[in-house]
This record gives C-alpha cells, structure tokens and sequence, in this order.
C-alpha cells in the first residue's frame, strides 16, 4: 500500500508581509515514480578510498524514503563496494566517477554518479574554521598555510597581478610575499568582511597549471572571513519608510527584512531582538519583544495620520531604525447600488456592506440613515448594521429614489470624516394599461389579418413582455411579442373584429377597445415569370404571366433603368423603346388588386439587338516574311457590337476581280487584326476589307485597303555618317541588305537628294565620302536600296542621322575687328565662323595673358571683349587667334586691331565773390580804392575768386563780359586745378570768365562761367 502524498506548503516572504501557497500533487493511479537520488561527491582529505552516504537526500515521491535501497555500483573502476546506504570507491591519480542505481519499495530504480577526486593532488581549499580577526581601525598580517589547506602537500602561493583583494572597500589588503599579506580597516568600521586571495601550487611562475599533468598543481580563486572589532552582531535595517493604515497590524521578522550579522550565521535565529519608539505617533503601538518577530499595530481610531520612528535591536547590537507612516484614512465611498426593481405588495431585505469601500483595516459598514426622494407607497428603514428593510404598497408604481448615508465604524453618530452617502434608485410596477385600438394593415397571407396598435402609455412600471389579440366573434386568442401581429385561420370576404390586451411580469392589462371590421383578402403574389418576347433595333419586348390573386389585377408597374411604365391590369406585354443596344437591362414588375401590391420579380438581363457599324482605321502592313513569299498583317480599330458582346470580325479580299474570299482564318474572329500568309511577290494588287457581326446582324464592308504585292528590299541594318574634316565633306559606312530582286542599287541621300549610288551585291561593305551643300548647318543622311520593282520595291533607312561636316580654319573665317571707343572704354566686336565645328577664340590685349573663349556656335558668331585703358588719347590693341582642340589638326587664323581712347572731358570752372571791399578797416589786403580806376568804394564791391577741378594742363583764364565794365579783359595765366584769388575788383553786374587750354591739342578745352554779383 502507497504512504499517502502530502501536499507542499510553501511561504514567501521579505520580512514585513509573507505570501503562503499550497502544491497539491496527485498521483496517476497506474504511474509508479521513480526514486529522487542526487549526485554525490568524495571529500579529498579522505585517505586512498572514499566511502559516501549517496541516500542522503534521497526520497520516494510516492512511497517512504525508509524502502530505498542502495542495489548497486555500475562498472569496476576504484573496486566499488556497496555497503548498506554508504558506497566505498578506491581513489587513483586521476578523477573517478561511478555510476549507482537505487531501487524504491515498489521496484521503480533511478541512477546517479558519485565523484571521486584523485590522489595526491588536489584544489587548495580554505580551512573550515579559518577567520582573520583585525581590530577596529587596525591591522593584521598573515600567512597563506595559515589559512588555506593544500592537498596536493606542495607550495601555496599568491600568483596574479591582483593577487589580493578585499570586501568591503573598508578593508585595504595588501601582498607581502609570495605566500604572506597584510590586511587594515578603516577607522570607524566594524564587521564582517572577507579576503579574496588568488593562489597557485603550479610550477608555472604565472600560475598556469599544465592541464596534462596532474602533477603540475592547481590554480584557484578563494575567499578568507575576516572580522574587524568584537563579534556583536551588526544589524542593518532597510531605510525605506512603511505605510500602515488605521487598524492595520505589521509582524516584523526582523531577519528577513533586515540584514542580521553573527559570527556564526546559525546564531541569527536566537538573538533577543527588541523594538521601542524613539519617535512615536498616537495609535501606533509594537509588541514581541525578546521575539523575532516584532508586532507594529494600529488602532482602529488612529486617523490623523504622522511619522513614527522604531529603533530595533538584534542583542547587543547597535540600533537600527525602522520608519512608518500612519496614513491618515480618507473617508469611506458608496459604490452605485444596484436594486432588481420590485411589485407593489411587495417587501425585500437589503444588506449594503458589499457597496462601501474603506481604507481602514478592518472597517465595520454600518447603515446611518435612509430616506425616501421621491416616489410614493414605498417605505424604508434601518434594520441593523448593514442592512435596510424596503415594502411596496399595494399601490406603489413608478420610479423611486432614497437617500442611503453609512459609516464604516460602529458608531450610531460617526464623524463626518467616516461617512458616505449614495442613492438607492428602483421601480415599481404593476400590471400595465390598455393598449389602444388596433387597426388593420394590408395583410400579406392567405387566411390573415395584419394588425398593429399602439402601446399602453402606462407600462405598470415594467417593461411589456407580449401582447394578447383576440378575435371578438370567435373568442379565438394569440400572443404577440411586438404591436405588429398576423392573426391566421380566417376566412376571405369574411368579417373579423379584435381586441388586444398588454403583458407585464405583474400580470395582464384589460382588453382595447373593439378594433374597425377587416378582411383577410391578401395582395396578389409575384408575377410568375418575366420573358424577353422579341427584341430589334434598340426595343425588347417584355412579357410576364398573370399572378395568383384572391382578387381581380387592377394596375401593373414595369420598371428598368431608371423608367417605369405603369399598365392596365389586362395587359401582360409591352414594346420597351429607346434602349441602348451595347448595354443589358433588367426589368422589374409588380402587380396590384384591390388590397395592395405584390412582391416584385425582376427578369434575366435582357438586351436589344441592331447592326453594328462598319469597321474603321482598315490598315495593311507586309511583314517582309521572307523572300519571294511574305505574311500580311490587317488591323482596325474595333467597333460596338450592338447587341450581346463581343464583337466579331470577317477580314475578306479579293485579287485581280476575282469575288471577295474570307481571309482563311479570319472569319466571326474576336481580334482586331489578322494576318494573311503566303503572299507572293508577283505584282498582285490584293483589297481588304473587314465586317463586323454580333450574334443576328452584320455590318456593311469597311472602307477597301489595297496592298501591291511587290517585294521590298530588307531593312538596313547598323550604318554611320560622320564628319571626315574636310569641307563639306563626310563618310558614310554600311554593309548593303538583301534587295529580295533582281538587281540591287544602294543610294546615299543627303537633304533628300540622291549624292551617291551604285549597284552592289548583299553583304557589300559600302565606304563612301559623300558632299554636303556647306559646313554652316546640319543635313540629314539615309540609305536607299531599290530592286527592279522601285520606286514600290525600295527600302529607305529608318534612321535618319544628322550630319554637320566641318574643315579647316582658314584666315577668311575670322572677321576683321572692329572698336567702338567711349572715353577710356574700349569696347571689340569679334566675329566670323567656326566653319562646321564649335571653335576656341584666344583673345590677347596690350600684350596681356591670353583669354581663351569657347563658342558655341558651329557656324557663324559674334562676341565682344570690352577694355578699359589706363588714359586718354592713348592706343590700345587686340589679337585675336581662332583654333580648335577637339578635333585637333584643323589649322588656326589670326586677326588684330587698334584703336586710341578718347578726349578726356573738360574741366569744371565756377566764379564767385571771393571777399568784399572793406577801406575802413586794418587790413589792407581789401582795399579797394587804391586800385585807381578800376576800384571801388561802395560796400558791394568785392575781389572774384576761380575754382578748377579737372584740367589736365596749365591755362589761363579771362573776364570776357561785365556789364559794369569793371576789369574787362583782365587774364590770368598759367593757372592749376583749385582755387586762385584774383585782384579783379567788381560792383554789381553781370560777369563772364573764359577758362582755356591747349590751342587745340588733345587737352584743349574753353570753358566759360558766369555769375551776377
């Protein structure tokens, strides 16, 4: 018998809050489990052999670890011996692994592998009780034997750059030696720490053990405990702040959420752990102390809220703090409450708890008060705690609205802060009121009477579930789910009368009134069936059969496309007019008695039917298919047929008057081109023709094409023109086409005239230098071959190419130049012709660099090169060279010219009082009466004063008017630019001066000024 399987229970916690769960596990009944058996391991300070416990750990998932037995070691390896639960393996030089299998009570067998280390070598491993001890703010020094176990009996050794390291960054380790260091801590820590060593028994002097030879040692990475100060526990608690609501309990395990630090680990669990207030807050309370685990509870009343501070310790610890906030708790909330509606009569219980929502821990819903809105017959009332009493009298309907206020402490006068107030809204319904009188529609079955009516305006408060109609004669009732009902099971041309009452869950309404006298007469049925009668040029005739009707066919209604007819009932056919033959139509009709229309039936799409039109854009290719024999291709634009699609075509010809024949292949043909093959090249004049048809009618022939069957030489294939560099000249390369003739004459066509030709043979290479009319423009350039049938039976060269030849630059081809002068601007016109190819100008002035032009013109160009000169009357000159470099070769012409600057313009000449007379005061400069008689007295007398600007020599200047007669003729010579200050002395008047130089040189000038003093 199976031992039962227990479940696993299993709890999750961070010191503060803690999560338990349960693992159930059920066993298949027919599933034997196999034994859980964990891999086991040799220690190597055990002596030549090693013998190992492997069931320890080992368990039966469906059946007592008690029935697992050790059966046996697989392979012969190290001799093992299976005794009892313990295997003893025999250890050599080299690591061992044995396999063994382990056997369950119910004979389910499992395998592991114990791992033997070998002899005489091994890993260095730190001693079990190993512990550097160092003071607070001191040091220690230590040997590695002292610490660290070497099986292997070699040389310990630090090995490594970092050889030594230390955790925390409080402790500072230092290498002493190839097997000693020193280790410090930093003043102020106290604690645990560890020492991180990187040691070597490896020959290797950089500790890199040779991994074929055992012998060769080992290498490894190991930690030392170290401990700084006395061994008082360390406690450090997280600093994060806990949030506790009124009425809420916390149980600290202190473990867990802090970190506890013993010499001894295992000593953690059993410290006397202590908790106390160094700030406190009212409400917050701890208990548990000499525990591990510290209770922190809040009263139920604590709701204001504040910071509390708890120092904990861990026995003789220093204390650590742990923080809380007492969260101030907001007032509780109703949600919506939700009440089925009730039926007058009726009462209910109501427990509200599930509806108000609190913050506290553990809050207590009780009802304030309830009171009635709005609504009437409805009464409510406390009936303890959470719960409220509701009762509907008798009469109660409609809406009812009440106002609810809960608190979530027990407290019959709670504090605003713990209420909440909400509403309870329901209806109450009784049964509903008479629907109003029904009336009949137009009934759409045999043997029935539709009739509808509208809805009570009082539902009772409940929605309407159904209706009752009752036919008055009979008594006779059905149920009706909507205000529309078909009442079946009468009789045509019989009188029928209903009344009808409305449903709720309370119960039925009375009955309406009586309902206006109907008949169960139906509307006719659809037509039976729609046919296209005959159709013609853009008509069809449409025909239906007559329908069922209980009553006599008054009115058809035939629609299509938009148009509708409407037709006496004794008609069944009608000639529909101006469709469109291209296009199909559906007609729909309808038929109509005395109660109303049928259903509609609509036809097949049916289409009228013409004559298409003769076809257009006839066109006739030869395909040049072979030699003597060629394929003609005819192709047209396509044409509507009229009437169903598609459209076909029949290509017919006909030769020498012979009577037209259809185009084999080419006959009720849905493409619009055909080809007419094995033509031969005779002479015969073939004339094509092509008719449309669709499915009745044919068009008239189209419009004749006639075709000469006379062969027409191949196609040229890749040739070239191109300049050769000589005047008007270029060279034309072909290779000469099949002439499919008799005779073969190529021909070179240049503008369109014939410049060349001669007989040739296909395949001749034709290499000629043909003449152009000039160099000035292009020309185009084609090839002709014709056999004896030309002009018919010649073939020109598709590819036109464009040819301008060019020659050489001679002197005639650069104009002389010519100047225009303005000032000391110099202003050249170059022209002449690049005689076919776009030339270079190089153009040179005053012996300056040369500025190379590029033209863009092939023929003819005039350009201009504008100079400015240092002077006037000074000459300057231009050359000017015309070339090209691509192509090179082509020679090169030369032009110069001169031409002088201008005169330079006259200078500018003003006239002015220079300073008035004055005989009367102490200087004599501007005196003017003992200039005789030419002086004056009066006070408007004064000296004149000159001012040149830009007179490029010497001159002389000259009073040549005064209407005073003061000073007239008086000169003064060999004057500069600027001002010059006469001694000619002037009244009132009117005065001229003539300024003049150069006697008629290049400088000369006459200038006069005036000026009324």
């Amino acid at each position: 018998m199976r031992a039962p399987v227990p479940d696993v229970v299993y709890e999750i916690s961070n010191g503060i809050e803690s999560s338990i769960a349960v693992i159930e596990v059920d066993l298949a009944e027919s599933f034997n489990n196999p034994p859980i058996v964990h891999d086991a391991f040799g220690g190597a300070d055990d002596s030549e052999s090693v013998s190992v416990d492997v069931l320890e750990g080992a368990y039966d998932p469906d059946g007592p670890a008690e029935g697992l037995r050790l059966v046996k070691a697989l392979g012969t390896e190290g001799s093992p011996t299976v005794k009892g639960d313990r295997l003893r393996v025999d250890r050599s030089p080299n690591p061992l692994v044995v396999p063994f299998r382990v056997e369950d009570a119910d004979g389910a067998v499992a395998t592991a592998s114990l791992y033997v280390p070998p002899t005489g070598t091994g890993i260095p491993y730190v001693k079990p009780d190993a512990l550097i001890e160092i003071p607070e703010g001191g040091s220690a020094k230590g040997k590695l034997s002292d610490y660290i176990v070497t099986p292997s009996q070699g040389t310990v050794r630090l090995v490594g750059r970092d050889a030594v390291s230390a955790s925390p960054s409080d402790l500072d380790p230092t290498r002493t030696g190839d097997g000693s260091f020193e280790i410090s801590a930093r003043d102020g820590f106290r604690g645990p720490g560890a020492l991180l060593v990187q040691v070597t028994t490896a020959t290797d002097a950089t500790g890199n053990e040779d991994p074929q030879d055992r012998a060769d040692g080992y290498t490894a990475l190991l930690s030392i405990p170290v401990q700084v100060g006395d061994d008082t526990p360390v406690l450090e608690c997280p600093q994060t702040t806990i949030t506790i609501s009124a009425g809420e309990t916390y149980d600290l395990d202190i473990a867990s959420l802090c970190n506890v630090w013993t010499l001894d680990p295992a000593e953690a669990a059993t410290l006397d752990y202590r908790g106390e207030w160094t700030q406190p807050v009212d409400g917050l309370s701890v208990d548990g102390n000499g525990s591990a685990v510290l209770r922190v509870s809040a009263d139920e009343r604590a709701t204001e809220g504040g910071e509390a501070a708890l120092a904990v310790t861990a026995g003789a610890s220093a204390p650590a703090s742990i923080r809380f906030r007492l969260v101030k708790a907001p007032p509780p909330t109703l949600l919506p409450i939700r009440v089925d509606d009730m039926e007058a009569g009726q009462s209910r219980d109501l427990d509200l708890a599930r509806y108000l929502e609190s913050e506290i821990a553990d809050p207590d819903p009780t009802v304030v008060s309830v009171i009635t809105v709005s609504g009437s017959g409805v009464s409510a009332s406390k009936s303890g705690g959470s719960r409220i009493a509701l009762r509907a009298g008798p009469e109660a309907r409609g809406q009812t609205v009440l106002r609810v206020i809960m608190s979530d402490v027990a407290d019959a006068s709670p504090a605003s802060t713990r209420t909440a107030e909400g509403r309870i809204e329901f209806a109450v319904a009784g049964v509903p009121g008479a629907p109003s009188q029904p009336f009949s529609y137009v009934n759409r079955e045999k043997g029935t009477i539709r009739i509808s009516w509208e809805a009570p305006k009082d539902d009772g408060g409940s929605p309407i579930t159904k209706y009752v109609a009752k036919e008055v004669r009979s008594g006779r009732s059905i149920s009706c789910r909507t205000t529309v009902c078909d009442f079946p099971g009468l009789q045509d041309a019989t009188k029928y009368a209903f009344r009808v009452a409305a449903v709720n869950k309370v119960g039925t309404s009375a009955f309406s009134d009586q309902s206006k006298t109907a008949y169960a007469d139906t509307p006719p049925g659809r037509v039976r069936s729609i046919s296209m009668l005959s159709r013609g040029d853009h008509t069809i005739t449409v025909g239906w059969k007559k329908p069922d009707s209980t009553t006599e066919i008054e009115e058809y209604l035939l629609t299509w496309l938009g148009n509708s007819v409407s037709l006496d009932g004794s008609t069944t056919s009608f000639v529909v007019p101006n469709l469109d033959n291209n296009r199909k139509y559906f007609f729909s009709v309808e038929a109509r008695n005395s109660v109303g229309w049928s259903a509609v039936r609509q036809s097949e799409p049916f289409q009228s039917i013409g004559t298409p039109l003769a076809p257009t854009g006839l066109q006739v290719v030869d395909l040049q298919a072979g030699e003597q024999v060629t394929d003609v291709r005819a192709t047209w634009s396509p044409t509507l047929p009229e009437g169903e699609a598609p459209t076909l075509y029949t290509v017919s010809y006909s030769v020498a008057g012979k009577a037209p024949a259809a185009v084999p292949g080419c006959s009720r043909i849905q493409s619009t081109a055909c080809t007419h093959g094995g033509r031969t090249y005779d002479g015969s004049i073939y004339s094509y023709s092509v008719r449309a048809h669709n499915a009745l009618n044919s068009s008239p022939a189209s419009s004749a094409v006639n075709f000469e069957a006379v062969g027409k030489p191949r196609s040229w294939g890749a040739w070239q023109a191109f300049p050769t560099g000589s005047d008007n000249q270029a060279r034309v390369t072909a290779t000469a086409p099949d002439s499919r003739g008799k005779t073969s004459r190529a021909a070179i066509l240049v503008g369109g005239q014939v410049v060349w030709e001669a007989d040739v043979s296909e395949g001749v290479a034709i290499n000629e230098v043909v003449s152009t009319p000039s160099n000035a423009m292009e020309y185009p350039v084609q090839l002709r071959m014709c056999n004896e049938n030309a002009p018919t039976g010649c073939t020109v060269s598709a590819d036109a190419k464009s040819i301008q030849t060019y020659g050489p630059l001679r002197t005639e081809h650069l104009n002389p130049v010519s100047a225009q002068v303005n000032g000391l601007q110099v202003t050249w016109t170059i022209s002449g012709t690049s005689n076919g190819d776009a030339a270079l100008l190089g153009v040179r002035t005053d012996n300056g660099a040369e500025e190379v032009i590029a033209l863009d013109s092939r023929g003819s160009f005039s350009v201009t090169k504008a100079v400015t000169v240092s002077d006037y009357n000074t000459r300057t000159e231009i050359r000017v060279r015309l070339f090209d470099d691509a192509p090179t070769g082509r020679g090169e012409a030369q032009v110069s010219g001169q031409a002088t600057t201008g005169n330079p313009p006259p200078p500018t000449v003003s006239i002015y009082k220079q300073r008035a007379c004055n005989d009367g005061d102490s200087d004599t400069t501007n005196d003017c009466s003992n200039l005789g008689m030419l002086g004056c007295t009066n006070n408007r007398c004064g000296f004149m004063g000159i001012n040149v600007t830009g007179a490029r020599v010497h001159f002389g200047c000259q009073v040549t008017k005064s209407t005073a007669n003061q000073n007239m003729w008086a000169y003064e010579g060999n004057m500069d630019n600027g001002e010059t200050i006469t001694d000619w002395v002037f009244d009132a008047g009117y005065i001229e001066v003539t300024c003049e130089a150069g006697q008629g040189g290049p400088n000369y000038f006459s200038v006069t000024a005036a000026l009324n003093w």
